[in-house]
């Protein structure tokens, strides 16, 4: 049994080493969230304000794309979630790799933490005019404090 299992690992590690697979190469599992995902977020800021309509939240959060090049043509979508889940979506333009977002929003700090990801709009083959498409996220859902 030892015999065949030995003959069984050479016979692998040969065929990784012909066909120039790196055997180091990590698995999705393995990867970290920068990884992952072909953009990131930080600098992720949700700081209330008194306004002369009233007290909202001005969110702010830089992006930048590591595997990932805009398209000026493309629709992009900010999305905001608070605490309870409820989204708000916002249509941000995104035409560099790397660049800040900021929004005020009428929302109140109780209803935080806040979280966000940048998405873009994917266009369904066979949709109807008008139909929304499918959102892809660009990057992980991102703290905002």
């Amino acid at each position: 049994m030892f015999q065949r299992n030995l003959t069984i690992f050479a016979l692998i590690s040969a065929l990784t080493i012909s066909l120039g697979c790196d055997v180091n190469m990590k698995r999705p599992d393995d990867l970290s969230a920068d990884e992952k995902w072909p953009g990131r977020l930080r600098a992720g800021i949700a700081l209330p304000q008194t306004l002369p309509d009233g007290t909202q939240i001005g969110f702010s959060v830089d992006y930048r794309f590591r595997t990932y090049t805009p398209d000026p043509q493309a629709r992009y979508v900010w999305e905001i979630r608070q605490g309870n889940g409820n989204i708000e979506r916002l249509d941000v333009q995104i035409t560099e790799k790397k660049g800040t977002l900021s929004q005020f929003l009428p929302l109140q700090p109780q209803q935080g933490p806040f979280t966000s990801r940048i998405c873009v709009m994917e266009e369904q083959e066979g949709a109807v005019e008008g139909q929304e498409g499918q959102l892809t996220p660009l990057t992980d859902w991102t703290s905002m404090q």
